[in-house]
């Protein structure tokens, strides 16, 4: 399996129902902001659409649940899966799961945790059964209201439902979606050949009010115990060296070396911890001037963001006084720059008559285009000198 995108924080707070169309009404809304019951095995059938249920063969389901509680029913890993995989922080994949090694659906598995989780630790958050992966009379499936897998209408769905957010026409098939938000709906796919539900895709990735979070690591990553810094400037382009307030650091900067070099974090305006191989922000001042980073963490697990990295850095005035190799600086006059460079190799990007970007890349695309290093750009009329300075220089995979 792997990881198909991360999940994003607005996801973790349950949206209001008021831009979801005509396709809710009040019980459908009341339901879903009175929260979802954890499963235990024994939920309590609803005749709501939005209490996100599926009932299979006469168990009821209800979305999120533990991949526990799933599997405890019966369910065991398709044998296309590898069930020894973290799945990433926040983050959400599919997978295919079996009933007796007959039956099959897919399910939706996301962490809500901010640091990465086996995946048997994980939540179901969306379940997804089709007519065409199921033997006639091999398993039942039914949603709210009595709509049947293999049997109910488009008449039948939108009788018990009212009419949908919104609709979709295949060359063969017809989708029916009630959509609360981004991250919570059901699509009902109509067969045009036979007019019968063939398809019930449910997805609800609201995390459980009761959810437990993990903790924090407070061990130190490697990058944090083997970075040193730099002794000089040098003349490389690409060796991700910098002075920055008279201080050489070497990207990626770990916060911890901003830190002993006198810079103070600003809790207020930071993050205070970044999920695993997330981003956050941050604020550090020092002689009462501030600069406001985007910062990495490189670890699967949720680290205070202290030790968290600088990947990428930009100056677009003199206000924090920054060199580059060669002694390049914001507002370099355009002779001194051209001259530093001189025996450097680079490109250039956007280049007209008043402005230029020099690119120094230490990582490319694949057709060769610039994808990390030093970016500079240089303005031709007032001031005609360096008018930006941009830096990425990611840690190595």
């Amino acid at each position: 399996m792997r990881k198909v995108l991360s999940v994003l924080l607005a996801m973790l707070m349950v949206i209001g129902l008021a831009a979801c169309g005509k396709g809710t009404n009040e019980t459908d809304k009341n339901a879903l902001q009175n929260g979802l019951a954890d499963y235990t095995g024994s939920v309590k059938w609803t005749d709501s659409l939005y209490d996100f249920q599926i009932k299979l063969d006469g168990t009821v389901y209800q979305c999120p649940m533990t991949l526990s509680d799933f599997m405890k029913q019966g369910w065991t890993f398709s044998d296309r899966e590898d069930k020894d995989v973290l799945l990433e922080a926040e983050a959400y994949d599919f997978c295919h799961m079996t009933y007796k090694g007959e039956v099959e659906l897919m399910v939706e598995v996301v962490n809500f945790a901010k640091s990465a989780l086996p995946i048997t630790d994980t939540y179901i958050g969306g379940i997804i059964v089709s007519d065409a992966w199921w033997e006639d009379g091999q398993k039942s499936a039914e949603m709210a209201k009595g709509i049947v897998l293999g049997t109910s209408t488009e008449a039948d769905i939108t009788a018990a439902y009212g009419s949908p957010v919104d609709t979709y026409d295949g060359s063969s098939y017809k989708d029916l979606e009630y959509e609360v938000d981004m991250n919570s709906g059901i699509t009902f796919e109509i067969d045009t050949e036979t007019g019968k539900l063939s398809k019930v895709e449910l997805e609800n990735l609201v995390k459980p009010e009761n959810f437990k979070e993990t903790s924090v690591s407070d061990d130190k990553p490697a990058y944090i115990k083997d970075y040193q810094a730099p002794t000089e400037l040098g003349t490389d382009m690409k060796s991700g060296i910098l002075e920055i307030d008279g201080a050489l650091y070497q990207m990626p900067i770990p916060v911890t070396a901003f830190i002993e070099n006198g810079w103070t974090l600003q809790t207020q305006q930071s993050d205070a911890t970044v999920a695993g191989t997330g981003r956050g922000d941050l604020v550090i001042s020092k002689n009462g001037k501030s600069m406001s980073l985007r910062v990495t963490n490189n670890t699967p697990n949720e680290l205070p963001i202290e030790y968290t990295v600088v990947e990428d850095i930009s100056f677009y005035d003199d206000d924090i006084p920054a060199k580059l190799p060669n002694g390049i600086y914001y507002g370099m006059p355009v002779a001194e720059f051209e001259a530093a460079i001189a025996n450097t190799a680079y490109t250039t990007d956007n280049e007209s008559s008043y402005a230029k970007y020099y690119l120094f890349a230490t990582k490319t695309y694949s057709d060769g285009t610039f994808e990390e290093g030093i970016r500079i750009g240089v303005a031709y009329d007032e001031p005609n000198a360096v008018s930006s300075i941009s830096i990425r220089i990611s840690a190595s995979e």
